[in-house]
């Protein structure tokens, strides 16, 4: 099997995403398109953890890390498209919603440039009887930040949860007063 075999095309860029933003006919509600998020960072947090011990504790084929890298691109990019459309309705975020993509944009940026770079790295460096050290580095950053990203929008969206309920509560008491 020669080496071109296996090329996997790198990530997209989480810019190349906000054209596509603008083009959607019905955008979701913003705080489904956050869950969606938290559950795609989980997703990739859990792929990249599967890599890496693909990469460190077994033997590995190259067709076993292609399918590694190619779910994790993929999670890696449906989070950039989710992000594209949240970015593109910042005005109809909550303040809570809007914090939370300013703290998740960076560490998806940084997802998608690693991303690429373990590809880039299976596609210039692959060979099956060596595990590659940098690809096993990129996917544990990748991993953590990941985990990161989802715990940050679960928290900002527990928070918004119970801002809506506080409002609720105090209408109807100001309700009931009078």
């Amino acid at each position: 099997m020669n080496r071109n075999s296996f090329v996997v095309f790198p990530t997209l860029l989480l810019t190349s995403f906000l054209p596509l933003a603008h083009a959607a006919p019905k955008a979701d509600p913003p705080a489904q398109l956050l869950k969606d998020m938290q559950i795609r960072a989980d997703s990739a947090a859990s792929a990249a953890d599967q890599l890496w011990a693909l990469l460190n504790l077994t033997p590995h084929t190259a067709d076993s890390q292609l399918e590694g890298l190619s779910t994790l691109r993929e999670a890696v990019n449906a989070m950039g498209r989710d992000a594209a459309k949240l970015d593109a309705e910042r005005d109809k975020l909550s303040s809570l919603e809007q914090q939370a993509l300013e703290r998740v944009l960076p560490l998806l940026r940084a997802d998608a440039s690693d991303t690429t770079k373990a590809i880039e790295s299976f596609n210039a460096d692959h060979t099956p009887e060596f595990p590659n050290s940098a690809e096993a580095g990129y996917t544990e950053d990748i991993r953590v930040r990941s985990q990161k990203m989802a715990s940050t929008i679960h928290t900002f969206l527990t928070m918004e949860h119970l801002r809506q309920k506080e409002s609720h509560a105090e209408a109807v008491i100001s309700g009931a007063g009078n």
